[in-house]
């Protein structure tokens, strides 16, 4: 009904004394920050149920040959103005008591470039200077010693390439407007931003340079002063550290995301499974290779010699098992994603996707079976494969059906390219400017996705030829989380936006 005066008095002198109460009190940003989402929601519902109003009455005076309705409209005019009056006010003193643009959380996510850069660009050359002095030993050194140092201090260094490709992932999205904050389901303060990625790899590649760098030297000129065995726990623990650190700097609550996705994926059957987790799992699956570093550095550690030269020969076989297991792992976890998300949605795609993770263990078997064939004094050339044709086959079949079903999952699903039924090469909606993009990141992920079996069962068969292959397949697949990354996120930003249209509508 109408407001008299004495109701719009009562009014005014209620805002008073909620105005002089806010102003007592102190709310978090986050809150007020939701308070003018709602209030922007509210002014946007207003708008358009005036407008869907004013055609209903259209048509009614039309049909009725009157101008009942719009009188009507006329005289709820000033109420409209009034709503509009106060929320307006409202948002505007939001505004005064939101802090300050270089505290707000869409503020830190702008690329800053300048000063920061330079000392990203510094760091990177430092990680290519330390890649480069493992290729001045493989060239220098006649003995086989350095591929021990190789598998021991390689994994690290790959950590490191996979941030950096990581924070170009962020940087990237944040340049084409993609909000991958509320993807993630990232905690409010725990979001990482490209500032934060850059200093925590330049940390770890300084770091990490220094030891490695030691490393080589004490194993080159001081054979028997300092155990090197050493060096290779000391990088990993210190990792460990920096990702159970419970003092509240570099990201404590990112950190905590972090290890509670991973500790939810490893108990996968029992949870709900979101983006976060199946993305975490995917990164995983990829880098694999590392997962099989650490293996050989702790059994290098308990089993290796402590001074003197080093034996390439020790820890490179398959016979305990262990080495499969670890390989065959993570399509575990994701298998059992698949069957979990399908227990929960019911939806027949995810049966499929199980078939494709299915495909990884008849190749982990294979290539366990060739390793068991092959004996470690041997390299991979001394293999004979007359008598061993039928292993050979098995492996190269499920290898093909395996890299060809996940390029196909890859670009139909993860991407949603190709959409030939639909008569579109390339989805209608695209977040990248640059179309030639898709078609680089399809032909990428077409070449690469066949490169990860074989670098699977060279993980396995691991013999004293295979290491430098190994290490740049496994830099191959880094690049190819690169592409998958970009993309991934950015069809997952177009499916939200799609879904509030729908929503709105």
């Amino acid at each position: 009904g109408e407001t008299d005066s004495t109701n719009s008095s009562r009014e005014q002198s209620s805002e008073r004394e909620i105005s002089s109460d806010e102003k007592e009190e102190s709310y978090s940003p986050a809150f007020l920050r939701h308070l003018k989402e709602v209030l922007l929601s509210l002014q946007k519902g207003l708008n358009t149920s005036f407008a869907s109003l004013g055609e209903l009455v259209r048509i009614h005076d039309e049909r009725s040959l009157c101008r009942d309705g719009r009188n009507y409209l006329r005289s709820k005019r000033k109420k409209r103005k009034r709503l509009e009056d106060r929320i307006n006010s409202c948002m505007a003193q939001l505004d005064t008591q939101l802090p300050k643009p270089s505290d707000n959380l869409d503020e830190m996510l702008y690329i800053r470039k300048g000063r920061f850069d330079c000392f990203t660009f510094l760091h990177f050359l430092l990680f290519i200077a330390t890649c480069g002095s493992f290729a001045y030993l493989y060239y220098t050194d006649t003995t086989e010693t350095w591929t021990v140092l190789l598998r021991l201090a390689r994994s690290p260094l790959l950590i490191i390439f996979y941030l950096y490709s990581f924070g170009a992932n962020i940087k990237l999205w944040i340049a084409s407007k993609i909000n991958y904050a509320p993807i993630f389901r990232f905690p409010a303060k725990g979001v990482p931003t490209p500032k934060y990625i850059s200093k925590v790899t330049g940390l770890f590649t300084v770091y990490y340079s220094i030891i490695i760098v030691l490393l080589i030297f004490l194993t080159t000129f001081l054979p028997h002063s300092i155990p090197f065995k050493v060096f290779p726990p000391i990088m990993w623990l210190s990792l460990f550290a920096f990702l159970i650190n419970p003092i509240g700097v570099c990201l404590r609550r990112g950190r905590k995301s972090f290890l509670l996705t991973l500790a939810k994926l490893l108990s996968v059957p029992f949870y709900r499974i979101s983006f976060g987790d199946t993305w975490l799992a995917i990164q995983i699956h990829g880098l694999v290779a590392i997962l099989l570093d650490l293996e050989y550095v702790v059994c290098y550690t308990i089993l290796g010699p402590w001074k003197g030269e080093m034996d390439e020969k020790v820890c490179i076989g398959s016979e305990n098992g262990i080495r499969p297991i670890i390989a065959a792992l993570p399509a575990m976890l994701q298998l059992l994603q698949n069957l979990r998300a399908y227990y929960d949605k019911r939806n027949s795609k995810y049966i499929v996707n199980v078939f494709k993770f299915a495909t990884t263990f008849p190749i982990v078997i294979f290539a366990a079976i060739l390793s068991l064939k092959l004996p470690v004094t041997e390299s991979l050339i001394d293999l004979n494969f007359a008598e061993n044709g039928w292993v050979f086959g098995g492996w190269a079949f499920f290898s093909f059906i395996n890299g060809l079903f996940s390029f196909l999952w890859v670009v139909r699903h993860d991407w949603g390219l190709l959409q030939l039924s639909k008569g579109t090469l390339l989805r209608p909606k695209r977040l990248y400017r640059w179309t030639g993009l898709y078609c680089i990141a399809i032909f990428l992920d077409l070449v690469l996705q066949f490169t990860w079996t074989v670098n699977i069962t060279l993980g396995i068969l691991w013999r004293l030829n295979s290491d430098v292959i190994f290490t740049g397949l496994v830099f191959c697949e880094i690049v190819r989380l690169f592409v998958w990354n970009l993309l991934r996120v950015e069809y997952r930003q177009v499916q939200r936006i799609t879904r509030l249209n729908v929503i709105e509508q």
